[in-house]
């Protein structure tokens, strides 16, 4: 059922969503729309979360994405339940281009770093879709 929201998601009009929180399966399923600035590797920190699976679109626009094991994350941060959100200090990672022909998916054991600017800081159209976790 969550895979099935997820994707039945995926055929709106994405480019049409006002910027906001859309449910999509009471909290085991829901997404995010948001409208942001890339920044700097240095504004952008590594994240990762232990309840959500987050599946990652840039709907408009591009940005680097970093990605490596938990299990390599360094320096880990109090990790905040109720945000789900642990953060991790600076270190390198393996890097990608997320553009709107690609999503990336992070699960529990992946740490991630999004939002990072190529070249230039530029606009950018996202959704993120958090999955829960199968208990």
């Amino acid at each position: 059922d969550r895979w099935t929201a997820v994707f039945e998601f995926f055929s709106k009009d994405l480019k049409s969503l006002d910027p906001g929180k859309y449910p999509l399966l009471g909290d085991q399923v829901f997404a995010t729309v948001s409208e942001y600035s890339t920044k700097t590797p240095e504004e952008a920190r590594w994240e990762a979360h232990r309840k959500y699976i987050d599946l990652q679109y840039l709907i408009e626009g591009e940005e680097r994405m970093g990605q490596m094991p938990l299990s390599s994350a360094l320096a880990p941060q109090q990790y905040d339940a109720d945000k789900d959100l642990i953060f991790f200090g600076e270190q390198e990672g393996e890097y990608f281009t997320a553009t709107p022909s690609c999503f990336f998916l992070f699960f529990p054991e992946d740490v991630h770093r999004p939002g990072i600017l190529i070249e230039e800081s530029k606009p950018v159209k996202k959704l993120v879709i958090k999955i829960a976790v199968a208990e």
